[in-house]
């Protein structure tokens, strides 16, 4: 019985990860809410909760609220509509009491494969014929732009990208194949083609940030690799140090490329937050609320939201975006305890990666910023039970790298069993 729960624990979490990947929008099966009810009764019907998770929920829960209630106070205008889709995308976080029986970073793997594998296969339908190109952007368009499809002009070079809204959710995915393949764990060539794949899906998206972002998480799995061996501060050190300049380069040449559209667009938003705020200090305090509009030189226009997503939260939330944030940074404190751990170490930058290109995309208070957090805070509870105390080294001694993919709760009544 306990093996068939553990099995039907399993299903469930692939279908409601699958589902978030896949289809962003939820326009595609509509299964959104289905997959995350019958995974939360799942966990309630079999799980005790841990408790501890509670204020974590109230933190972000009322600081939504409490932001609502100060834009009714204030008179601001809301709109209906983005405003239930908020409180909606923090749904999923009712599942934290229950997150150390779920490995959501392993079993993430195969919904990964399946999406970069659909992202591939219709990148490469549009390759061959305009016709495919036009069917699949009016597809995608009728349900809600689930695939960004675009032409763009960067560092004097057209690309034409094809990026999957929750494309991001795939880091802790990408950055345990590039761990694989650099560590020997498993099938080096199957880990090599499946790391093809997954990277592939992020050089064909045609934005910077998913562009640049497999580099970064395999430079990240490189230098965990190297780190280990005696001499590497002598050679392989400053040769990294060479390459980490040089790409922070590139990244400041795209950032400031004047002639790009998105840059002009995304820069000039900022003149009209530093205009809200001058005009209303008292928003940097009380915030102006959530799913409220204000006029931006970016687009022209009135708007409810942008891409600078820490600007919006506190535009939106004011002070009561700390605790927000606090909820978000909180794993990163859990993982750098374990930082003489390899792969916990990777782990803990592959985040602090996504909380950087967050910062400059809406990807936090939303579906694809749910899986994340609840991803990081799974791994935080999966690496606790493998490593015990952080006090201990002889934990983290006895503990090699590589037994990072296998389940600290095998044989018992949790969803941590084999992987994918």
């Amino acid at each position: 019985m306990n093996l068939f729960l553990r099995m039907v624990g399993h299903f469930l979490l692939f279908l409601f990860i699958a589902v978030v990947m896949i289809d962003p929008t939820n326009t595609l099966f509509h299964a959104k809410e289905l997959t995350f009810a019958l995974l939360m009764f799942f966990s309630v019907v079999r799980f005790k909760p841990d408790l501890s998770y509670i204020p974590h929920i109230l933190i972000i829960a009322a600081a939504l609220l409490l932001g609502y209630l100060s834009a009714e106070m204030q008179g601001n205008a809301m709109d209906n509509e983005m405003l239930a889709g908020t409180f909606k995308n923090i749904a999923p976080l009712a599942l934290l009491p229950y997150i150390r029986n779920y490995d959501f970073v392993r079993r993430s793997l195969f919904p990964t494969l399946l999406t970069t594998t659909l992202l591939l296969v219709l990148f490469g339908f549009t390759l061959q014929s305009p016709v495919y190109e036009r069917a699949i952007f009016y597809f995608v368009k009728a349900h809600d732009n689930f695939i960004m499809m675009t032409h763009r002009h960067i560092l004097g070079f057209t690309f034409f990208g094809m990026y999957y809204k929750t494309l991001i959710c795939m880091a802790f995915s990408a950055f345990l194949l590039y761990y694989r393949m650099l560590h020997g764990i498993g099938r080096r060539w199957l880990n090599i083609l499946l790391a093809l794949i997954v990277t592939s899906a992020f050089l064909v998206s045609g934005t910077r940030a998913s562009m640049l972002l497999p580099f970064s998480l395999l430079g990240i799995a490189i230098v965990n690799t190297v780190s280990q061996g005696r001499r590497a501060k002598y050679f392989v050190y400053p040769l990294l140090g060479l390459i980490g300049f040089a790409f922070l380069f590139l990244i400041f040449l795209l950032v400031t490329e004047q002639g790009e559209a998105s840059n002009a667009i995304k820069f000039g938003h900022l003149p009209s937050y530093w205009q809200l705020f001058n005009d209303h200090p008292e928003y940097l305090f009380i915030g102006q609320g959530p799913a409220t509009s204000f006029y931006t030189e970016g687009f022209h226009e009135m708007t409810l939201q942008t891409e600078w997503t820490y600007l919006e939260l506190l535009r939106n939330y004011g002070l009561l975006s700390l605790p927000i944030l606090g909820v978000f940074a909180y794993p990163l404190v859990r993982l750098f305890r374990h930082r003489s751990d390899p792969f916990t170490q990777g782990v803990f930058f592959t985040y602090v990666v996504y909380l950087l290109i967050a910062g400059t995309n809406p990807l936090l208070l939303s579906s694809t910023g749910m899986l994340m957090i609840l991803s990081a805070y799974s791994y935080c509870e999966q690496v606790d039970a493998r490593l015990g105390s952080p006090t201990e080294p002889t934990a983290l001694e006895a503990c090699p790298a590589d037994r990072a993919f296998s389940s600290p709760h095998d044989g018992e009544a949790s969803t941590t069993g084999a992987g994918n």
